[in-house]
């Protein structure tokens, strides 16, 4: 049974809270919570509403209930008889604030006697100034005097953000300000948001191997922070330092967006290829028995064949021959030879002389191996 007269017995209240207490929840945290909400006198300014709480009620805090925002505008001290008691005033305005590229928007509501306000709009300022009061306890950007915001294609710069008289509450004094459309997001009505850019800074074209990483450069005004979104994470990731992965052959966009104004960003496309089959020369020698150190030897009036061999895949070769400095043109009176496609057979024609042979790869002259070759006396 309710108790009337007890007013420190909070058990009355919770039985009310069950019976006809309205979900909510406080400066943007995900669980909800029970209060009582109740009108007030109904007026032309303000539909400000009364709270009531088991829960801690500040003053500035941001009620989000049956789909609207609402501030708590009261001073809340300390319990009144077993609950938290305030007003919240309804929230008209999201207006996207910006602090040096850092962007947020913030639910607040305009007063005093400057601007003509017919069902939440802006229509005509008498001054051309506005008092904003937001909601600093749920904010987080810190706002100066000379930040700029817009309402409803006005712009306006900010005079002083008191946050001392009413603790909990940024009254932001602004006046307006000089529209710049090279400057000014007037589309989206954010003051500033063509004045924040992302560039991205790596030469184009950008090709990058599997399995191979590229690290994205990028500048952002004030050191605005970052995202990083891989079009196709398939064929490249990226991570939150823009460090990218190859994955797979294809082509993948690599977008760098501003963290709290996805309209400011810029992107790259990056070709992701296989990695190409390292391709190898070696030369192997028809007599292998007859090695000494770094050379193969033939005998006088005897002959030996090399063999190019080719990997992965056989290719064709260019032979060439060079005295053993690698440089100087060889004496032909000291052998014989005869070339039949990746093979080379060498006649020996004295008993004493070094000779180096060159293969080359065809398809690619940078892949090349020599081997040397002595030229011997029978012992």
């Amino acid at each position: 049974m309710i108790n009337l007269f007890n007013v420190d017995d909070d058990s009355n209240f919770k039985h009310m809270l069950e019976s006809v207490g309205r979900s909510i929840t406080v400066n943007r945290n995900p669980t909800e919570t029970k209060a009582i909400i109740t009108n007030t006198s109904l007026n032309t300014e303000y539909d400000d509403r009364k709270i009531s709480s088991l829960e801690p009620l500040n003053r500035g805090d941001m009620i989000e209930y049956n789909g609207n925002r609402y501030m708590l505008i009261s001073e809340v001290n300390d319990k009144r008889y077993s609950h938290y008691k305030g007003i919240m005033r309804h929230l008209t305005h999201e207006i996207v604030f910006n602090h040096k590229c850092v962007f947020e928007a913030v639910s607040t509501y305009i007063e005093n006697g400057n601007p003509s306000l017919v069902g939440g709009n802006v229509l005509t300022l008498i001054q051309d100034k506005v008092t904003v009061y937001a909601p600093s306890r749920s904010m987080g950007i810190t706002l100066t005097t000379g930040d700029t915001f817009m309402i409803n294609g006005n712009k306006f710069k900010i005079i002083t953000n008191d946050t001392y008289s009413q603790p909990g509450i940024s009254i932001l004094t602004s006046e307006r300000d000089q529209i710049n459309p090279a400057t000014d997001d007037i589309e989206h009505n954010i003051a500033n948001g063509l004045a924040c850019p992302i560039n991205v800074i790596n030469p184009e074209p950008i090709t990058m191997n599997v399995s191979d990483t590229l690290q994205i450069d990028w500048t952002s005004l004030h050191d605005a922070p970052v995202v990083f979104v891989s079009s196709d994470i398939a064929i490249a990731t990226v991570d939150a330092q823009g460090l990218v992965t190859g994955l797979s052959e294809g082509d993948v966009t690599i977008t760098v967006t501003n963290v709290s104004n996805g309209y400011i960003f810029d992107s790259v496309l990056v070709s992701v290829v296989d990695v190409p089959d390292t391709k190898t020369v070696n030369i192997t020698y028809s007599n292998p028995d007859q090695q000494s150190g770094d050379y193969y030897y033939i005998y006088y009036g005897d002959n030996g064949t090399f063999t190019a061999n080719v990997s992965p895949v056989d290719e064709p070769v260019t032979f060439e021959l060079y005295a053993d400095n690698k440089i100087s043109a060889v004496d032909t009176s000291k052998f014989s030879k005869v070339v039949s496609g990746n093979s080379i057979k060498i006649t020996a024609k004295s008993s004493t002389y070094y000779l180096q042979i060159k293969a080359i790869l065809d398809s690619d002259p940078s892949v090349y191996t020599w081997q040397r070759v002595r030229i011997r006396g029978f012992v």
